[in-house]
């Protein structure tokens, strides 16, 4: 079952929603009032669906790799409300996971991004310092003004923006660019690390982000699982 995401999880105070409470509330808007065990059921059914439809884009894996190479942290910064385990699960099915250092969900941590809390926790994940690290992303709110509010360097990757970025916001068109720029500045983005520093990257990581790209196929399977499920517990 697919909900209007952002118009029910963006929150003024950046405090991360309790998703199975809303997910439950939709279920008892059509008349159905299922027990807390059968909708954490049916909502981890519905996430393993995404788990096989999320793969890294190939430049995705392809600069997470060349960081890698050049000694350069990296981590997922992301907004998701869903329950922290079945992300955790999604990052280790698609292989992201296994490119980056850390990940850090807004689930794991009740807090969304722009709330500081969510960069403290990608850095600290890295041992990195907010002035030796890179945020790329596709959002200017939660992945440009909010981590360069605490003195990070950020980009926005504009191949994946839903709307162009204000003029003046630093920007690439695609994740290959960014291993270009470094490159011809000497293995550094613009004045994103010194020398001396622990050096790091954090990306935003979404179905539309610049990491990931989605599939369609294997809803309507989830869809008559899930209401075989619920007809099984209606009396």
């Amino acid at each position: 079952m697919l909900l209007p995401l952002e118009a029910l999880i963006e929150n003024p105070d950046e405090d991360e929603v309790g998703y199975l409470a809303i997910y439950a509330d939709a279920w008892r808007s059509f008349g159905l009032d299922l027990p807390a065990d059968l909708i954490y059921e049916i909502l981890d059914a519905e996430q393993l669906v995404w788990d096989q439809a999320a793969r890294p884009e190939p430049e995705a894996v392809e600069i997470l790799a060349w960081l890698a190479t050049r000694g350069i942290k990296r981590a997922i910064c992301s907004n998701a409300p869903f329950p922290a385990e079945m992300m955790l699960r999604q990052v280790r099915t698609n292989g992201l996971a296994g490119m980056v250092d850390a990940v850090i969900f807004s689930s794991q941590i009740g807090r969304r991004k722009p709330a500081p809390e969510a960069y403290r926790a990608a850095l600290e994940a890295v041992g990195a310092s907010a002035d030796s690290a890179l945020f790329v992303g596709d959002r200017v709110r939660e992945d440009y003004e909010g981590p360069r509010s605490l003195g990070m360097r950020a980009v926005i990757c504009t191949a994946h923006a839903a709307e162009p970025p204000p003029h003046g916001t630093a920007t690439i068109v695609s994740l290959r660019e960014l291993r270009g720029s470094m490159v011809a500045r000497g293995g550094d983005f613009p004045g994103c690390w010194p020398e001396s520093s622990s050096r790091s990257l954090c990306s935003a990581s979404r179905s539309q982000s610049p990491a990931v790209q989605t599939f369609g196929g294997g809803w309507r399977p989830c869809s008559w699982w899930c209401l075989s499920r619920v007809r099984s517990w209606l009396p």
